[in-house]
């Protein structure tokens, strides 16, 4: 089984196959800035060839998703690429209208919990860290009278409503990017 096989496999198990490959498909444009973190310079014009350009989120695993998978666990390698899928996820699942504590938690199990149950932080353990987050990016970007989120890993109504203000501020694609500089994978 090659990598790439391999890759999908292990994410599909713990996750079901189409939000993966959806993550993927998100994930993507990360690619090239997880490479540049990885050795440390600029990949220059390599950069289109990762772009979402003519690439559908729809959960498809055709032939231009997996053409760019193969190139992205050649150019990365598996793990690297396992932590850009789920970047992919998190933001896949924000997508839409304004979220829910529900859509908040699919979210931070997405991209703080890791696939197989008892080695992750699912649930609370990854609530707590997408308030943590959140509570350091409000900080940071609005006031530094930000009135912090209780860190309690439970995602609830108040946490929604803390994400949906920083989503009016920056957008999701923001908040992920922002995510993904944090904890290393961009």
């Amino acid at each position: 089984m090659d990598e790439f096989a391999g890759l999908l496999g292990d994410r599909a198990a713990a996750h079901e196959l189409t939000p993966v490959v959806r993550g993927l498909q998100s994930g993507i444009p990360f690619i090239e800035p997880a490479a540049e973190r990885l050795s440390g310079e600029a990949t220059g014009e390599e950069g289109i060839a990762f772009s979402r350009q003519g690439l559908k989120v729809d959960g498809v695993l055709g032939p231009k998703t997996h053409a760019a998978a193969r190139r992205a666990v050649a150019k990365l390698g598996p793990q690297a690429v396992a932590d850009v899928i789920d970047l992919g996820r998190f933001e896949d699942t924000l997508r839409g209208a304004k979220r829910t504590p529900a859509q908040l938690a699919a979210a931070a199990d997405a991209l703080f919990a890791k696939p197989r149950g008892a080695a992750g932080r699912k649930g609370a353990g990854a609530g707590g860290d997408l308030q943590r987050h959140l509570n350091h990016l409000g900080r940071v970007a609005l006031d530094a009278d930000w009135p912090d989120l209780v860190v309690d890993g439970q995602v609830g109504p108040r946490t929604a409503q803390v994400f949906n203000a920083l989503d009016e501020h920056y957008g999701p694609a923001t908040i992920t990017q922002f995510l993904g500089e944090k904890l290393r994978i961009i």
